[in-house]
């Protein structure tokens, strides 16, 4: 494919008929439009591009947003209104009045930096741990660090550096002001700055805030920004006066027109050859891919000695790599650097994921760096909650490899992965990929039907024109790939038990050689080991794992490497136990992992005959019993052996999950049944839905067996644990009984219902329930959402049950002490002065 280099080359034709000029930070307008200078880029003709003066300024914007005004108010709110209403701006700035101190600076820093002389060893745009503001609304900790990489990528670290670091300080005085800051740094300075930070503020708001979105008064936007947002401890110590200095600037500036000086901050984003900023997924994965028919081993990934280890960033990034190991193409490093830069989160990410070789961190690296959607998150598990949020952009379809465009995204989450297909200049379809911890971008055949879903971009410009997937690369034949035998069941545990000799099996046996159907998957998942390599605790549980196709990117080469993966993958997460060593909090397909200094086994827990196993192999290389997989009894949990035990549980694994429509109650499949309260209904239930729901937790709460006691208390002592319906309810002070109790209730729900269950007993006051939550990982906000948990300041909590927009009624569940201690169901308005922990976001076994 022959590229375009920005700037470089220059139609003589086009200087005469229109001179163009760069001076500082801003240029005219071209009389060539976006759509033609992108169509002479893809076709190789040769055009004048004015961002070739390497100027920091320039057109192309920050998020597109476009700040003007001769005052700092002016400018936030014409920044503020390029992306959000009137009503939501007055909400923002009600807020950012006091969290800037009243400047609108974007360069005010906390005052206590000042007051307190700085912190000693602290660098603000690196350092997370430390909580301390800066900007607009004092972005601090891990969003500090996060603000500081939009400044990065949008080609303005000398402001970042000049402005804010806090070596030098220079405008950072609270004492100075906004006015100060604006007199002494200049328009385009302060334009610029409010524009970066208004456009990180925007992909915060687009990824978690959304709500914002639809507030209709500056008084309700006020409020959910200060409670969703900005977090304080204490909301309602200044709900009114944030609503009031909302309303005060919605009345200053409605309708008004703003003038004076004016520039969109952005950088102009040269130097990126014709892909970058293009809005050509399908072209710019190509592009960062290593093309069809590279050798496998120049993008294979290995690590040294099979070890993670440490990385230095720049030139030592990639020293982990064993010397026979491949690596990314020239082109993506450029591009990872810019969009995930390493001093950012990508530093705290496992080391193949920052080094590239991941196939969410291709995607997400490719649709950034195209500039369709520079706020495209890397994680499979946000990928389809991003699409779908943002459906101005993208569109989510079922998988027809029939129907596939350029540029399309697919992806798989019942075996986690995401690729691009990829169509060249012939309209043949390929796909570009990467894996984690296996391989880095390239471009292969595409021949796989096994994806679940198609995000297709709405408004990209993929287009085909010049897309060469052999183009720079002289033909040589692959090692090829691997067809897996693997029953693909999505069992862990069935797998593990198919893979491993049965329990009883005598030793001399299992440590002679693996079942035959072990050794003839594992020779064809690992063609140049040798199955003796199964004598080991992480290549039988990353074989049995990726038999039984629930994750195919599981690492082994240690017990660490196993615990973690496991601890950083989308695809899994930590059981959070009362008693690891119990094994009745575990369940079938669990992976745990053991140790005393450090982790040094894993082995998976299996049910079968309604009792508890541990399927595994041994070899630590000290001449202790080496032996094949085999299920054994479950001392390796319950005994002293091991000090440490912790247990991670996939998230696609048929086991951990049961039948439902949307979550993984442990009901019967017709959600039914003594005991059970049902299944959920995906989209929410109508109030006579929600009564038959609800039916059977009200009769067993009727039954007055689970820790009634007449005169208060409860016949189990206050915050012991009882089981119903398979999770784990926390007794507590009711005299109706512990069913009855609000808090029991939403305990249940969540305990029952999603991913931080069956066994969460971390609860709280009614009134604290959502902020309990959140500290949990539960997104929070003031807008109900079906399956919210909800908190009330009269300190009662429930959960919404459905929601009707047009009648604008919720359906909510909840069991009380008080009055009405019955649980049931009914009907309240939307408009509630209350708060919601997302659980319906969290649902086990249901769609991310």
């Amino acid at each position: 494919m022959k590229k375009s280099v920005c700037g470089m080359l220059i139609l003589v034709a086009v200087i005469c008929a229109s001179i163009m000029i760069c001076f500082g930070q801003t240029f005219a307008n071209s009389m060539l439009s976006e759509e033609d200078l992108q169509s002479y880029s893809l076709n190789d003709i040769m055009f004048y591009d004015p961002c070739s003066g390497g100027s920091s300024g320039g057109s192309g914007g920050a998020c597109g947003i476009t700040v003007s005004g001769s005052t700092m108010e002016e400018k936030v709110w014409s920044g503020l209104t390029t992306f959000m209403t009137e009503e939501q701006a007055a909400g923002v700035m009600g807020n950012m009045e006091t969290e800037s101190a009243h400047t609108f600076s974007p360069a005010i820093h906390e005052i206590s930096f000042f007051t307190n002389g700085g912190f000693a060893n602290f660098d603000v745009g690196t350092d997370s741990s430390t909580s301390y503001g800066i900007g607009l609304i004092q972005w601090s900790g891990s969003r500090r660090v996060n603000l500081h990489d939009t400044f990065v990528e949008n080609g303005a670290a000398e402001l970042w550096d000049k402005y804010i670091d806090k070596e030098r300080q220079t405008y950072g005085d609270v004492k100075l002001g906004g006015d100060g800051f604006l007199k002494k740094a200049g328009d385009d300075v302060a334009n610029r700055m409010i524009a970066i930070e208004l456009c990180f503020l925007k992909e915060e708001i687009e990824t978690s805030y959304k709500e914002l979105y639809d507030k209709k008064t500056p008084e309700e936007a006020a409020y959910y920004f200060l409670v969703s947002v900005e977090r304080p401890r204490d909301p309602a110590a200044s709900k009114d006066a944030r609503e009031k200095a909302a309303k005060k600037f919605y009345d200053q500036f409605h309708g008004k027109s703003i003038t004076g000086s004016s520039s969109s901050g952005g950088s102009a984003s040269c130097g990126g050859g014709n892909v970058k900023d293009s809005k050509n997924i399908n072209a710019t994965a190509v592009a960062l891919a290593w093309p069809e028919d590279t050798p496998e081993k120049d993008y294979l990934y290995k690590q040294t000695n099979g070890k993670s280890g440490s990385v230095v960033w720049k030139n030592d990034l990639y020293s982990a790599l064993a010397k026979d190991s491949g690596g990314p193409t020239e082109a993506f490093k450029t591009a990872f650097d810019e969009v995930f830069p390493i001093n950012g989160n990508r530093k705290t990410w496992n080391q193949c994921s920052r080094m590239g070789a991941s196939c969410d961190v291709f995607a997400a690296t490719t649709v950034r760096y195209s500039g369709y959607d520079k706020g495209f998150p890397r994680g499979l598990g946000g990928v389809l909650n991003h699409a779908r949020s943002k459906s101005d952009l993208w569109e989510v379809l079922p998988f027809e490899k029939s129907k596939l465009q350029a540029g399309d995204l697919m992806v798989r989450t019942s075996k986690g992965h995401i690729a691009i297909a990829v169509r060249d200049e012939n309209d043949e379809l390929w796909i570009a990929q990467g894996s984690l911890c296996s391989k880095f971008g390239y471009i292969s055949k595409n021949d796989s039907n096994n994806y679940q879903y198609i995000i297709r971009a709405k408004k990209a410009n993929n287009s085909t024109a010049g897309v060469s997937v052999k183009d720079g690369v002289a033909n040589s034949n692959s090692s090829g790939t691997v067809t897996k035998a693997g029953t693909g069941n999505g069992d862990i545990g069935a797998s593990a038990l198919e893979l491993a000799w049965p329990f009883g099996t005598d030793e001399d046996t299992y440590k002679s050689k693996a079942t035959d159907k072990f050794a003839k998957y594992y020779k064809e998942i690992n063609p140049s080991n040798d199955v003796h390599g199964g004598r080991s605790c992480d290549r039988f549980v990353s074989t049995v794992v990726k038999y039984a196709g629930v994750d195919d990117d599981i690492p082994s080469g240690n017990a660490p490497n196993i615990q973690e993966y496991l601890a950083g993958s989308d695809l899994w997460e930590e059981v959070q136990m009362k008693d690891p060593k119990s094994t009745k909090e575990y369940q079938d397909g669990d992976v745990i992992a053991f140790g005393n200094d450090g982790i040094s086994h894993v082995g998976i827990y299996v049910e079968d005959g309604g009792k508890g196993y541990i399927a595994q192999a041994s070899y630590d290389g000290d001449g202790n019993p080496a032996y094949y997989g085999v299920v054994k009894d479950t001392s390796n949990i319950t005994s002293n052996y091991f000090s440490t035990v912790k247990a991670y549980r996939n998230k696609n694994n048929k086991n951990a999950t049961v039948e439902c429509d949307v979550c993984a109650g442990e009901s019967d499949e017709d959600g039914g049944g003594s005991g059970s309260a049902g299944n959920l209904k995906s989209g929410g239930m109508t109030l006579a839905e929600a009564k038959e729901w609800i039916k059977p937790y009200h009769d067993a709460a009727m039954t007055k067996k689970y820790g009634y006691a007449p005169n208060g208390g409860a016949t189990l002592p206050v915050g012991s644990i009882l089981q119903f319906d398979g999770a784990d309810v926390r007794t507590d002070t009711c005299g109706h009984g512990t069913l009855n109790n609000c808090v029991a209730f939403s305990q249940w729900f969540v305990n029952k219902y999603t991913t931080l269950g069956p066994n969460w007993n971390h609860t709280a006051m009614g009134n604290r329930m959502v902020s309990r939550l959140g500290e949990y990982g539960f997104a929070t906000g003031s807008t109900p959402e079906v399956y919210a948990v909800f908190s009330q300041v009269s300190n009662h909590t429930g959960v919404v049950l459905g929601i009707d927009k047009e009648r604008n009624k919720m359906v909510i569940g909840q069991a009380s002490c008080g009055f009405y201690y019955e649980p049931h169901v009914k009907e309240e308005s939307i408009n509630q002065n209350w708060t919601y922990a997302y659980a319906g976001r969290k649902l086990r076994g249901a769609e991310p």
